[in-house]
């Protein structure tokens, strides 16, 4: 998982802390100097308004299309909605 990947999921100090400990790559721990924690760009009214019902299934995913933007590298709003609208689309067929 790439450095930004994991610190923003356990923050940056626990991320260049398990990185050093597992391969001592300085260079990984150098990318996550100053780095802030990205803010995805979507909300649960969002996918609501893409025709998820409220309630759990909102959460959950939402969940899944902030994972997929973690796993792409963070991609800007215009990819975050194509993610959510491919989410949404699973989901209801899922539910069904």
């Amino acid at each position: 998982m790439p450095p930004e990947q994991l610190a923003y999921w356990i923050g940056p100090e626990a991320a260049a802390d398990r990185i050093l400990l597992s391969s001592g790559d300085p260079t990984s721990v150098h990318a996550l100097a100053g780095w802030n924690r990205p803010r995805l760009a979507l909300g649960g009214g969002e996918l609501i308004a893409l025709g998820l019902p409220q309630g759990p299934l909102v959460a959950r995913t939402l969940g899944e299309v902030e994972r997929q933007w973690v796993a792409e590298g963070f991609p800007a709003r215009e990819r975050v909605q194509a993610i959510a609208r491919a989410a949404v689309d699973q989901a209801l067929r899922s539910s069904q």
